[in-house]
């Protein structure tokens, strides 16, 4: 997603920013932390601007409360933990990726029409680190997050009737996964085989140093030409290698998540439908119980009714906000990419240009 387009919205009364990545290592921790620039003009925030310094696991910590929070929206994902080509986690394209999608991710969050006003938000926001520190503490552990993340699992395999629109966002969001893994994969090996090409061509153009150094003027002049014609292919190819690894291949993947990010909020969605169902088949089971039994699982009936009510209306609006903003990505990615091959490929007109233009002077 390009949230650094001047079209995109992410609420005229709040913006966050993510850079100014550091390195701490030390003898016991090594880690790095990343600047947030927070510029606000809302009630609950006391300043108008704040600046504060986070490592990758408070971001996890916040999108966590947000899921706890606020379980039938569709939290933006997190970028991964490395990719494929950049393993440590101090490599330098490694925490240059990280940085542009932890950005990526918090613009999501502060451009949301909900999660923008969640409180642990505005916490990670405005809070230094020792009271952010605190607020962690005191938020549930990180083994009730797997049990419940174990029980909504089950809960998908197991509900009676799940709306035909959310049955065909299932089957959407596996697809999308699977091909965009796929697609991922792909542009993987691709980068590899340009970045190798790359440094083929920076090998080659030596070559033909030196032998111009052994040639008389015309020839020398022409093999001169030919290696800086090589050199400028060469740095074409790379840029183009870079644009790949930096930012279209983490476009990819960056989807790949979203799409995770979708069935985590669907199964959510069912967890909460299958208590409404579980507490329905016990009221047709218990049809012989006293009346105050009877009234209190109708009252139970009704509560988790509404909050189904509730988590499918909250869904369906969010696939609504999402899939915009994924018609306006798409449009943006593929833009980029065209327009990152087109300079590539006149780079590499232009040089040929010029060598064909000596060979006819020569």
């Amino acid at each position: 997603m390009d949230v650094n387009d001047p079209d995109f919205d992410y609420g005229s009364d709040i913006r966050v920013f993510v850079d100014g990545a550091e390195k701490y290592v030390g003898s016991m921790e090594s880690y790095v932390t990343f600047r947030v620039t927070t510029c606000a003009n809302r009630t609950g925030y006391d300043e108008t601007s704040y600046i504060c310094r986070r490592r990758y696991q408070d971001f996890l910590w916040l999108r966590q409360q947000l899921v706890a929070t606020q379980p039938s929206s569709i939290i933006p994902p997190l970028p991964g933990k490395h990719t494929m080509t950049q393993i440590h986690r101090f490599d330098e394209k490694f925490i240059q990726n990280r940085q542009q999608g932890l950005d990526r991710f918090l613009k999501r969050v502060a451009s949301h029409p909900t999660l923008t006003y969640n409180d642990n938000l505005r916490i990670f926001l405005t809070t230094k680190s020792r009271e952010l520190s605190q607020h962690k503490k005191q938020s549930s552990g990180i083994f009730g997050r797997l049990g419940d993340s174990v029980k909504n699992h089950t809960a998908s395999y197991m509900l009676k009737n799940r709306h035909d629109d959310f049955e065909e966002l299932a089957e959407y969001s596996n697809k999308l996964a699977n091909r965009l893994g796929n697609i991922d994969r792909i542009a993987a090996r691709l980068i590899k085989e340009e970045r190798e090409y790359s440094e083929l061509m920076r090998s080659l153009s030596p070559a033909y140093t030196v032998w111009s150094s052994e040639e008389n003027d015309t020839v020398g002049k022409l093999l001169t030409t030919m290696s800086s014609t090589i050199d400028q292919c060469g740095e074409a190819s790379t840029t183009l290698v870079e644009y790949h690894d930096l930012q279209f291949h983490e476009s990819i993947k960056d989807y790949t998540l979203y799409a995770g990010s979708i069935k985590d909020a669907l199964i959510r969605r069912d967890s909460t439908q299958k208590s409404y169902e579980n507490i329905l088949d016990e009221l047709n089971k218990k049809s012989g119980a006293t009346s105050s039994d009877m009234n209190d699982l109708s009252k139970q009936m009704e509560y988790t009714q509404s909050l189904t009510d509730t988590a499918n209306a909250e869904l369906r609006k969010d696939l609504i906000l999402w899939h915009k903003m994924k018609r306006r990505d798409v449009r943006n990615i593929f833009s980029q990419l065209s327009d990152s091959h087109l300079q590539y490929y006149n780079k590499c007109l232009s040089a040929w240009e010029t060598l064909l233009e000596t060979t006819y002077k020569s």
